[in-house]
């Protein structure tokens, strides 16, 4: 599905580089029209949620970053609870 003009990993980028390929570290599919999630991505996105909840975990985060892990982890949950809700129906 790959759309330059509606990639939200190219809004970073300086206008002669967008365009070329997608930034997978940055893909936000929460926040991206032109992102896809597939059962077969279920198990990057699974170590996402559990290293984010590692981070959050530790104490020796400083408040501003621990907020920052608490975002990302909610918005790796919404993708990340599709994949749970699959699994406990089959």
């Amino acid at each position: 599905m790959w759309d330059a003009e509606q990639a939200e990993c190219q809004n970073q980028l300086p206008l002669d580089q967008r365009g070329k390929a997608p930034l997978i570290g940055a893909c936000k599919p929460t926040r991206c029209r032109n992102s896809t999630v597939t059962r077969t991505h279920a198990p990057i996105w699974l170590a996402e949620e559990e290293d984010l909840i590692a981070m959050s975990q530790d104490r020796r985060l400083a408040p501003p970053r621990r907020e920052a892990v608490l975002i990302e982890l909610a918005d790796v949950q919404r993708i990340t609870r599709a994949f749970k809700y699959q699994k406990d129906s089959h």
